[in-house]
């Protein structure tokens, strides 16, 4: 099997959809063009649907010198390499708490949390991230390339699918007191 690559997963997706294959991102090409367009921000939107085991990671914030303008005491810089795409959980201690922008504002004078961060070496994903992340791609694609609606609602539908399956998958690698649904119900 050929190795994973950006352009493997862009081809994947145009598979998908019956659509040409392309050699790389910057081919002059219409469906390299879309893909360029819109390959990372899908990445970003799939690692933001659940809490991947390879996409989360811990960390205690650094403080910024100067208090928010807002109602708290300290602000915190959001890791940014690699960035931090949304935080999940904060120290038990840090009370009311609050994102704005790259920002963690809270009360309290330490902050840890656990985050998703932005994964863009694609050897790190797993067969079925990698399906749900093809899915959303041919999804976005199928307007632009078939110009056919019906082909786009198909591949949303299989991504939810795929989604599903690969947050279970994902899910079986953890205990059950790190597991989703409670910290949704935490919420």
């Amino acid at each position: 099997m050929a190795a994973l690559t950006e352009v493997r997963i862009c081809n994947l997706a145009l598979g998908k959809i019956g659509a040409d294959r392309i050699t790389s991102l910057s081919q002059d090409k219409k469906e390299a063009k879309l893909c360029s367009l819109f390959y990372s921000e899908k990445r970003d939107e799939v690692l933001e649907a659940h809490p991947w085991n390879f996409a989360t990671d811990r960390v205690a914030l650094t403080q910024i010198g100067t208090a928010p303008i807002s109602g708290y005491a300290y602000q915190y810089q959001l890791p940014v390499s690699p960035k931090c795409l949304k935080v999940l959980e904060v120290t038990a201690s840090a009370g009311n708490w609050k994102v704005e922008g790259d920002y963690l504002l809270s009360d309290d004078g330490t902050i840890g949390i656990r985050y998703i961060k932005q994964v863009i070496d694609v050897s790190k994903f797993d067969s079925l991230f990698t399906d749900a992340l093809a899915c959303l791609l041919a999804s976005e694609l199928a307007i632009p390339i078939t110009e056919n609606l019906q082909m786009a609602n198909m591949m949303y539908q299989k991504y939810l699918v795929v989604l599903r399956r690969a947050r279970g998958e994902d899910n079986m690698e953890q205990n059950k007191e790190d597991d989703e649904p409670a910290m949704w119900g935490d919420a």
